[in-house]
C-alpha cells in the first residue's frame, strides 16, 4: 500500500490517505507492504529503494514517504522533497497531491498557483479527488480570487470533512464560511459554532478560542461566559496569543470570574512576550496606574510606547490620557527599558 501523506512538511494535524497498490500499478510494492505489516521497517526501506531505482514513479513516490517519516531509516525532509519532486516529473498522481498538500499548508502564497496546477491533474483522478479537496478548498477560499472561487471552495472544503471528519483545519475553515458568508454562503451561527467545536476537540487552538468567543457572546450557543473562560484558558495554553488576552481582558474587568487584575497582568505579559502589542499596551496601562500590583510608571510608559512603535490603534488614545511630560532622566530610563524588552522579545506587532 503506497501511503499518500498530506503535506509530508506541512500540518501535523492533516490526515493520512491512503490508497491501495492495486488502484496504481506498482509492480513489488506489496512487498514493502508486506514488510510493514511484519514490522521489518528496514526491509521496507531496502525494497522501496530497490523499486524506485527501477524509475518507477509511484515507488519514487512512497520511497519519498518512508524518508519523510523515517520508516527503515533516518528521516531527510531534503531527500524525500527532491524524491517527490522527481517523481511528480515523472507523472506520479500521488507525488502531485503530496507536493500540492505541502505547498498549500504554507503561508507563502506565492507557492499556491503550482498547487493548484498540480491538484487540477490530482482531481481527474477517480481514486484521489476526495483527497484533493481539502488543499483545493484551502487555495480557492483563502487565496483572493474572488466569489467564485470562494463559492468553489467552501464546496470542495464541505466535501473534504465529509471525506476526512477529522481535518481540523477543514473543519475550521468550513466555521469561518458559515461565520462569514464565504462565497455567498448562508450565514448561520450555529452551524458555524457546530464545525469550530469540532476543530477544537481535534486540537486546532484557534477554532477553541472561537467556541469561547461564541460562547462569551452568546453566537449561535447560550451564553455562558464562566465556559467562555475557560476555553480561552485553555486555547492559551495551547500557545493562542489571543487567547491569552481574552483571559486578561475577562480577569482584569471580572467577567465570568472575580476579578483578578493581578493575574490578569500575567495573561498580558505572557502575550506580550510572544510580540502582541495589544497585550502591551494592555499591561502597559496597568502598569502605568498601579492595576494589579505595584504603580510602576516608566514601566508602564515604555510598553505604550512599545505598542504605539507597533501600530496598536488603541494605544495613542491611553497614551493621550496618562502620560506627562518627562524629564531628561526619566526619557533616558523608559528608552533604556525599551530597548531591553527589545532585545529579550520578539518585535511587539499589531493584531
Amino acid at each position: 500500500m503506497v501511503i499518500l501523506v498530506a503535506g509530508l512538511c506541512a500540518l501535523s494535524v492533516w490526515p493520512h490517505a491512503a490508497t491501495a497498490a492495486s488502484d496504481f500499478p506498482n509492480p513489488g510494492w506489496e512487498r514493502v507492504d508486506a514488510a510493514l505489516e511484519r514490522k521489518d521497517d528496514a526491509e521496507a526501506r531496502r525494497i522501496a529503494e530497490e523499486l524506485a531505482a527501477k524509475g518507477d514513479p509511484e515507488a519514487i513516490n512512497g520511497l519519498a514517504v518512508l524518508v519523510a517519516q523515517g520508516i527503515g531509516g533516518p528521516a531527510d525532509p531534503r531527500r524525500s522533497n527532491a524524491l517527490l519532486e522527481q517523481a511528480v516529473a515523472a507523472g506520479s498522481v500521488g507525488a502531485k497531491l503530496n507536493v500540492a498538500r505541502s505547498l498549500a499548508s504554507g503561508p507563502d502564497k506565492s507557492q499556491w498557483p503550482r498547487a493548484l496546477s498540480l491538484l487540477q491533474d490530482v482531481i481527474k483522478e477517480p481514486k484521489l479527488a476526495q483527497v484533493a479537496y481539502y488543499p483545493l478548498g484551502r487555495i480557492m477560499t483563502l487565496g483572493g480570487h474572488g466569489r467564485v472561487s470562494e463559492r468553489q471552495g467552501v464546496k470542495y472544503l464541505n466535501g473534504a470533512i465529509k471525506f476526512e471528519p477529522r481535518n481540523a483545519d477543514a473543519q475550521f475553515l468550513v466555521a469561518r464560511a458559515f461565520q462569514n458568508g464565504w462565497g455567498g454562503t448562508e450565514k448561520d451561527s450555529r452551524k458555524a459554532f457546530t464545525h469550530f467545536l469540532a476543530a477544537a476537540k481535534l486540537g486546532d487552538e484557534r477554532a477553541l478560542r472561537y467556541v469561547g468567543m461564541a460562547r462569551l457572546n452568546g453566537d449561535g450557543v447560550a451564553r455562558d461566559p464562566p465556559a467562555a473562560l475557560a476555553d480561552f484558558k485553555a486555547a492559551a495554553e495551547l500557545g493562542n496569543v489571543s487567547a491569552m488576552i481574552d483571559v486578561a481582558v475577562m480577569l482584569a474587568i471580572g467577567e465570568g470570574v472575580s476579578a483578578d487584575p493581578a493575574l490578569a497582568r500575567e495573561w498580558y505579559l505572557k502575550a506580550a512576550g510572544q510580540g502582541s502589542a495589544h497585550a502591551l499596551r494592555g499591561l502597559g496601562a496597568m502598569l502605568f496606574v498601579g492595576d494589579g500590583g505595584d504603580v510602576d510608571p516608566l514601566t508602564g510608559r515604555a510598553y505604550l510606547e512599545l505598542a504605539i512603535d507597533a501600530g496598536d490603534k488603541l494605544a495613542p488614545q491611553a497614551a493621550e490620557q496618562l502620560f506627562d511630560e518627562l524629564s531628561p532622566s526619566e526619557r533616558a530610563a523608559v528608552d533604556q527599558l525599551k530597548a531591553d524588552w527589545l532585545k529579550a522579545h520578539p518585535v511587539p506587532k499589531a493584531d
